[in-house]
């Protein structure tokens, strides 16, 4: 899960994609430089999850049954 607070973010979610990781949930807003091409191609090659908005309890328990 990456979140959008701040501008670190940009340079994490970059160095997760360098690493080839997939499966990486955005949110709670998609950042202004993602154009609808580029997620549709982060999405198909990356996996990349745009369940954007969600309830804080359900987004932990998805993110910990991952981890199982």
């Amino acid at each position: 899960m990456l979140s959008w607070f701040e501008q670190k973010a940009t340079a994490i979610h970059l160095s997760l994609l360098a690493l080839g990781i997939k499966g990486i949930k955005l949110g709670p807003t998609l950042p202004a430089y993602l154009t609808p091409t580029l997620v549709q191609k982060l999405q198909s090659r990356f996996d990349l999850d745009l369940d954007l908005i969600g309830e804080a309890q359900a987004d932990l328990q998805a993110a910990l049954a991952h981890t199982a």
